[in-house]
């Protein structure tokens, strides 16, 4: 027994295919829409103002906003090797703490002054270097981590 597909079987199967794929995608796309999508970004540098710097070194945290959606945020914190925490101080120099509203496409920044970051760091017994790992959390319940750094206690 032989099957003969002809060119009009062949148009049926590709157009049939197309829109398979073409519903695959606009699930996918509402799915992807409604998550929660953080991006986490690190810097160091001095706070600026109209007259100067600041005296403070500061470990800047970024979080962007990805989503199509407003996020709330819970918290931020630094993740040790040893699977420990610093979390966010209360007072964020920027004037914005927890819990934050952060709408879609904007930006959140947190401030960890290195001088009392690097005090905590070894009190916890670290000397010299330690790799650590941003992380913000949202009132969903769901945790973004940022990539890990190494952090130097000696400068």
């Amino acid at each position: 027994m032989q099957i003969e597909i002809t060119i009009s079987d062949w148009i049926t199967i590709i157009f049939g295919l197309m829109g398979l794929l073409g519903t695959a995608y606009t699930i996918w796309s509402k799915w992807d829409s409604k998550r929660e999508k953080l991006e986490i970004k690190k810097s160091f540098g001095f706070l600026t103002y109209p007259n100067g710097i600041s005296e403070e070194y500061y470990l800047f945290l970024e979080c962007i906003n990805h989503s199509e959606r407003m996020l709330n945020l819970s918290s931020c914190y630094l993740e040790l090797p040893n699977k420990k925490n610093i979390p966010g101080y209360i007072d964020n120099v920027f004037g914005l703490n927890f819990p934050y509203e952060l709408n879609s496409g904007k930006n959140f920044r947190y401030a960890f002054n290195t001088e009392h970051l690097t005090n905590t760091l070894i009190k916890q017994g670290y000397t010299e270097q330690v790799k650590l790992k941003p992380i913000f959390t949202t009132q969903k319940g769901n945790t973004f981590e940022g990539k890990i750094f190494d952090y130097s206690l000696d400068d």
